[in-house]
């Protein structure tokens, strides 16, 4: 099978220089576990790969797109970024679904309101559509965040630590909506997903990089500590 998402090389030009080992491929319905110690450049290498962080990037690749025809605003409404502790744009919650239709990249598309209702339920936040953005719980904005970012549909998900705060119950049915989501889709799609949890890892994802020592490199379940 042909890869969904590739990129020959890339070494970020900020914090802690990570350059990728090998040229790597992510195929439709994978799942990505990024682990590593707490400073190594998890982040800068997923936000390096959103266009959001410089980098110098050979053969990078979505399908047959790359950065360079789409532009960077269209790159990342195909590639999505979900930082650690997502910012909530618009009160209430619902007018935070509306920024992203009022954005040029995702102006031509259909995405209802329902598919965000639907989503949010997923995630136990049934009717909050209406509720204050800013009297949240940083779990709760954790979990609109990633319906928001589900609902926009990327082709590939770059997720920072996204069930960091929440509770194990919680972090579950996350979990699950993101692989099920990933897995299931009639579209291709993949994720890459940072994690400090290895059972997150292991439940979750199938293939893993460590990044460690400035190297992003593939590692095996095995090699999980």
């Amino acid at each position: 099978m042909d890869a969904l998402f590739s990129v020959e090389q890339l070494e970020c030009e900020v914090g802690s220089r990570v350059r990728l080992a090998a040229p790597l491929q992510v195929r439709a319905g994978e799942i990505l576990g990024i682990v590593g110690p707490s400073g190594s450049g998890k982040s800068i290498f997923l936000r390096a790969l959103a266009l959001l962080d410089p980098a110098r990037i050979e053969g990078m690749r979505l399908g047959e797109d790359t950065p360079e025809k789409l532009g960077p605003a269209h790159w990342r409404a195909h590639v999505g970024y979900l930082p650690p502790a997502p910012a909530l744009w618009g009160n209430p919650v619902r007018e935070d679904f509306a920024r992203v239709l009022a954005l040029k990249a995702h102006a031509e598309r259909d995405i209802q309101i329902e598919a965000a209702e639907e989503l949010l339920g997923k995630l136990q936040l049934p009717g909050i559509l209406d509720s204050d953005s800013a009297r949240l719980s940083s779990g709760e904005k954790q979990r609109v965040a990633l319906a928001r970012m589900l609902w926009r549909a990327p082709s590939l998900l770059l997720l920072d630590e996204p069930t960091g705060a929440l509770d194990p119950a919680l972090r579950k049915s996350a979990r699950e909506l993101i692989t099920s989501w990933v897995r299931e889709s009639d579209t291709p799609r993949a994720a890459l997903w940072i994690t400090h949890d290895h059972t997150e890892a292991r439940e979750s994802c199938s293939r893993f990089l460590r990044v460690a020592d400035a190297l992003v490199s593939e590692v095996g379940p095995e090699d999980l500590a």
